[in-house]
């Protein structure tokens, strides 16, 4: 990580290191987490998998412990959804709002995590149709990089809502006091 950290500011420069971290495989543990924190401590979000499998880590949307990341999981990667991957997104769209998708160089490139389907070409189409399909289904979503939603979700999640009930109407008040809108559902 030492030697990643140093070749990064060499080619973009400090004021360029990463925000987020996606570990490889999806697989980290305490050890990996320390060093990541210790080397890079302009990373504030920790993203792996929402859904795993066996080793990999499983996260929801909050604090780690130690408090020194915040995890955003993956829920889904790639340019090509499966059938498992389009009910697992449409399931985390439908229950907290979010869809967090994850795209790496390889996808491309390896014949594995492209699922054997080559060309660009096709890798994009697929892409533009899952999403395009998404944003018309789904139009309250708003679309941010992983730096935005930090932010969002700090928002989020430290607001706290109160409701009245009255006669004719239902009043909903927030905590923080802003003119920020809360989407409701």
């Amino acid at each position: 990580l030492t030697i990643a950290r140093t070749e990064w500011e060499k080619l973009y420069r400090k004021s360029s290191l990463p925000f987020s971290y996606v570990a490889p495989h999806n697989i980290i543990d305490k050890d990996g987490i320390d060093s990541v924190a210790k080397v890079f401590p302009s990373i504030k979000v920790l993203c792996a998998l929402y859904v795993s499998s066996q080793g990999e880590l499983q996260q929801e949307f909050r604090w780690t412990k130690d408090k020194r990341f915040y995890q955003i999981p993956r829920i889904s990667s790639g340019f090509y959804l499966s059938s498992v991957d389009r009910f697992v997104m449409y399931d985390v769209i439908h229950n907290i709002g979010i869809v967090s998708h994850f795209i790496h160089p390889d996808d491309v490139f390896d014949e594995h995590r492209s699922r054997g389907y080559s060309g660009w070409r096709w890798l994009k189409g697929q892409f533009n149709k899952e999403f395009s399909y998404i944003k018309r289904q789904y139009p309250y979503l708003r679309w941010m990089t992983v730096k935005d939603a930090y932010s969002e979700l700090q928002f989020y999640q430290n607001t706290h809502i109160s409701i009245i009930k009255k006669r004719k109407k239902i009043e909903i008040n927030s905590s923080d006091g802003s003119d920020k809108y809360i989407y409701l559902r």
